[in-house]
Order: C-alpha cells, then sequence, then structure tokens
C-alpha cells in the first residue's frame, strides 16, 4: 500500500506500516482508500465536510499514475475529538474514477483508522429536470464525467493570493485586467459585462471609466484578449467622453462574435439620452455607433445578444416610460424598437433590470419590473420568430415583498435559470428559479443566504457548463460594513449520492464598492472554465479571474 501525506510531510513506508506512527500525542486519522481491481489515480482530494476543518487539500503522488489502495494520514490542526466526515475523491488526468463519504469518530490526540471504499462517480439520469439537493439541474446526456474539483474557501487560498497554502488552489488567479491603465481610468464601475467566443477564444471586457474630459464625462473601456497564459495579454482601448456632459456607456453590455466585439449601450449627455450599438475590432478601434432607440431615461440596464445569422438584438430598460424594449439588427439596419414589457411604476430600486440569452433556437430575455410600490417582480419572455411573447412573472409572493433585483437568466438544453435577489428579515438571498418554458411553474431555492443587512454593492451573475451545471458569481457585502465585500465562486456538482452540492472559492477579498461600486459578470465556456470580470471599488480596478487547471 502506498503512503499519500494530507496535512504532514510523510516517507514512502510499507504496506504494513501505521502511517500515523509519526503522529504520536496528535489526533491523527489513517484513512485507507480502497477500489476496484484495476482502479488508478494521480491526485487525491479529501474535504473534511463536518468535525474540523480541512479545505481541499489535494494529496498527489510522487508517480504519474497510483494504483489502489493508498493510505493518507489526515492531522487536523488541533487535538480534535468527536465526529467528522470525509469527502474522498479519486482523480486520473482531469476525470474522477471514485468517490466516497466517510463518517466516523476519533478522541483527542488518539488515532483512528477509517477506510473510504470508492465507488464509481455517479452518472445521473438527466432526461428530466430535477430538483435535487435545492437546485435544478438541466438535461444533459452525461456522456462525458464531470471535470473534478474541488474548494478553495479561504483567504491563503483565493483566486488573487499569489502563493496559495494548498496545491490544488494554485492555479486558480485573479488581478487586474490591465496593469498599464491608472486606477483612475476605470473609477466608478457600476456595470461591468464579460463576453467570450468559443470558436475564436476571444474575450471581451467592457466597463466604463473617466472621459478624457474629466469625472464629468464617461468612456467606454474594452478589454479584448485570446489564450489561457497567466496573466493574459490584453489590449485595452477607452472611447468618448470627449466634452464635459458626454457619458459612453452609463450602461453597456457586450457579446463577442468571431473576430468583432459588439456593444449595446446606453449613452448618455446634456443633450439626451440614446441606445446605440457600435463593434470594435482586433486593433481595438471603436466603429462609429448605430442608433437604436432615443427618448432615454438618464439610466436603466442594456442587454445585447448575436444570433448565428448575424442578427443583433438589443433589449433596455427605458427609465421614463418604465418599460422594457427590444429591437434587432438584420441586414445592417435596426428595426424600431418593440415594447416587451411596460406601463409599469418606477423602479423600487435603483434601474430596471435586463439580460438576454442566446439558446441555440431563439433569444430569451429577464428583466424587473414594478407593479406596485415597494415590489420589484423579475418577468421571462423569448421571441418566437415574429414577436416577443407576453412577459412572464417569474417570483410575485409573497405580496409586496422586493422581488427581481439584479435579475440574470441561463438557460442550458430544455432548462432556465433565473437568479436574483429577494429579502428575508433583515437580511438578503441569492433566489434560484428554474423552468423549462413560459407555461411551467417555476422551482424556487435558496443559492446563497447572505447576512447583510442591506443589499448595497451585491451584485452577481449565472451561467451553465457542458454538463448542465450552474455556476454563479457573487459579491457579498459584509454585514458590518456593506463597503467592503467578498467575491465568491459557486458552482454545482455530483454529491456522490446522485445529487447535487455546491462548491465555493473565494476569488477576492477585497470585492466591496469601497464607498464607490461593485460589479461582477461571468462566462463559462466549452471547457467548463469560468471566466469572470468584476470591478472592485476597494481596489479601484478592474479585475479578471480564471482557473488555468482546465483546457
Amino acid at each position: 500500500m502506498r503512503i499519500l501525506p494530507i496535512l504532514a510531510v510523510l516517507a514512502l513506508v510499507g504496506c504494513n506500516d501505521d502511517v500515523c506512527a509519526k503522529f504520536d500525542g496528535k489526533t491523527c486519522i489513517a484513512l485507507d482508500v480502497r477500489g476496484g481491481a484495476g482502479t488508478t489515480l494521480s491526485v487525491l482530494h479529501v474535504i473534511a465536510t463536518s468535525g474540523f476543518t480541512l479545505d481541499s487539500l489535494d494529496s498527489r503522488s510522487d508517480n504519474a499514475v497510483l494504483s489502489l489502495p493508498v493510505a493518507v494520514a489526515i492531522v487536523p490542526l488541533s487535538d480534535f475529538s468527536g465526529d467528522f466526515t470525509l469527502d474522498v475523491t479519486a482523480q486520473l488526468g482531469s476525470s474522477i474514477v471514485g468517490q466516497a463519504l466517510v463518517t466516523a469518530t476519533v478522541e483527542a490526540t488518539k488515532h483512528v483508522r477509517v477506510v473510504a471504499e470508492l465507488d464509481a462517480p455517479p452518472v445521473p439520469d438527466m432526461t428530466t429536470p430535477a430538483d435535487l439537493s435545492g437546485a435544478d439541474m438541466a438535461s444533459s446526456d452525461m456522456s462525458q464525467v464531470v471535470t473534478a474539483d474541488s474548494e478553495c474557501a479561504n483567504v491563503s487560498t483565493s483566486w488573487v493570493t499569489d502563493m496559495k497554502s494548498a496545491t490544488g488552489c494554485a492555479d486558480r488567479h485573479a488581478g487586474p485586467i490591465d496593469t498599464t491603465l491608472p486606477s483612475i481610468l476605470v473609477a466608478g464601475v457600476d456595470r461591468i459585462h464579460i463576453a467570450r467566443n468559443n470558436a475564436s477564444g476571444l474575450v471581451g471586457i467592457v466597463s466604463k471609466g473617466y472621459g478624457d474630459g474629466g469625472p464629468d464625462t464617461v468612456a467606454l473601456v474594452v478589454s479584448q484578449f485570446t489564450g489561457y497564459a497567466w496573466p493574459p495579454t490584453t489590449l485595452t482601448t477607452s472611447h468618448g467622453g470627449d466634452s464635459l456632459g458626454d457619458r459612453l456607456g452609463t450602461s453597456p453590455s457586450i457579446a463577442v462574435g468571431g473576430d468583432a466585439i459588439h456593444l449595446c449601450t446606453l449613452d448618455t449627455s446634456d443633450s439626451g439620452n440614446e441606445v446605440r450599438h457600435t463593434t470594435v475590432n482586433s486593433t481595438g478601434a471603436f466603429i462609429e455607433p448605430e442608433l437604436v432607440a432615443t427618448g432615454q431615461g438618464s439610466d436603466g440596464e442594456v442587454a445585447i445578444a448575436l444570433e448565428p445569422n448575424g442578427t443583433v438584438v438589443c433589449a433596455f430598460f427605458n427609465a421614463l416610460s418604465y418599460s422594457i424594449y427590444g429591437a434587432r439588427r438584420t441586414s445592417g439596419t435596426w428595426g424600431n424598437p418593440v415594447q416587451i414589457a411596460g406601463g409599469f411604476m418606477p423602479p423600487s430600486s435603483s434601474v430596471g433590470a435586463v439580460a438576454l440569452q442566446w439558446t441555440g433556437t431563439t433569444v430569451e430575455l429577464v428583466g424587473q419590473l414594478t407593479q406596485f410600490s415597494g415590489s420589484a417582480l423579475p418577468i421571462f419572455s423569448s421571441y418566437n420568430g415574429s414577436n416577443w411573447t407576453i412577459p412572464k412573472v417569474i417570483d410575485n409572493s409573497p405580496p409586496n415583498g422586493i422581488y427581481g433585483q439584479d435579475v440574470h437568466l441561463a438557460h442550458y438544453a430544455n432548462m432556465n435559470a433565473v437568479t436574483y435577489f429577494v429579502p428575508n428579515g433583515s437580511a438578503w438571498d441569492l433566489r434560484l428559479a428554474t423552468f423549462a418554458s413560459a407555461s411551467d411553474t417555476p422551482v424556487y431555492s435558496t443559492i446563497y443566504p447572505m447576512a447583510a443587512t442591506t443589499q448595497r454593492g451585491a451584485h452577481h451573475a449565472v451561467a451553465y457548463d457542458s454538463f448542465g451545471l450552474l455556476h454563479v458569481a457573487l459579491v457579498s457585502p459584509n454585514a458590518s460594513d456593506p463597503t467592503t465585500a467578498s467575491l465568491l465562486y459557486l458552482r454545482q456538482y455530483p454529491d456522490g449520492k446522485g445529487g447535487l452540492k455546491w462548491l465555493t472559492d473565494l476569488v477576492d477579498f477585497m470585492a466591496g464598492d469601497g464607498s464607490d461600486s461593485s460589479s461582477v459578470d461571468l462566462v463559462v465556456d466549452q471547457n467548463n472554465r469560468p471566466h469572470i470580470a468584476y470591478y472592485s471599488g476597494e481596489r479601484g480596478r478592474v479585475m479578471y479571474a480564471t482557473r488555468t487547471d482546465r483546457p
């Protein structure tokens, strides 16, 4: 039997030796990992899910591949005593080859031997959506094994930390998108968006910053890059804000074609407010914008989607009429904006949210509208080929609750996932509603209960991966000081029992608004690799986070 160290550095010893022999006087768990004949592994992930703290520690073989059984010594940092549960995952390359949960009891300063008999990784029946551990999973053939994953959940393993305490976290990174930019250029970014074209690998990030005319002006700031190296080689350019009162990109949204970046923006100025569409080429040059709509309010979110045939779709909230509109650009010409939902009251909080998603066959939309004082409703509509469908109210219970704050949408196969903040007493929860079609009754669950007593600075984004698993990026303010916050990365993962659990990483412990602003957006590529763009007012920087342990 081979010995693999987890907390203590152990030399390889014979099969009959006691793996905890070197830890007399300390609490030690001798974990024997066993499996079927011929099972091989290259990395063993062990997480303590109850009892004591053991955050996603990895044990790697000196050889490229080992055959089971192997033994591991686990030494809690204190003389732990009591019940504990270990979540054990064996990985060969990027695939899971076995999982087990082990529950046992150990006395302080004593040793105990436990056995983890690995089961083959689950392949759920994904033919119909099911409520699994409070979160629906979209239909998928699951013909491939879910990529192995583990948590990096504390400051010492945060993505923004250069030297991480766990080797399994070393390939997760976060940092400024362009260190050559002065921080003042990107000050006050309360909306940031990211997009990626999977075919070309081109990533685009749009935010807003001070223009050349000074703090009273706003310019669009676009960064683009390709490749997987860290840090990425980024081209960043800005446009607009030359004259006092010009504010380009008051609200921006981004989509990436094969070799060009498309933007829909709300541009406000002293002479009027307009929604526009423009493109940015591979050299960072901005193409002359096209007019989409006039007569807008001075605030309101904008969203963009690209159809494979070249049609550009732009949706936007008009803060003057309290309505959501959609416009389509076909054959190089913008059609008249169509009201999707409207006639409502002023938004109960900030501005009306709106988000678009291309499903593979059509464009879907979610937004926030106010039906009566104090109640912001999340709504859903889709384009049926000729018209937008009558909006479906996703959540309207209990009455007079504030729902629909910061609404986002993800789509996979036959499932829609809509996420938004809802009040829970004096705190806020991030809520998930899932449904297959507009006629379905949504299934609701709570993704993350935030302790903060205010929603200030709270932002999030959601996406599905290629397995139909949800990923969420969340800026969670601290209850004691809402100007400080942490950026969390949550994603669904098989729990080894046929269901799902949520894994959580700490990306950045300084992601708050810093009395300025904060924002976050997320895409997940075809290799299930997250790309996260966010603005930290605490740092005064536009930031990018990803992991390079995915192909």
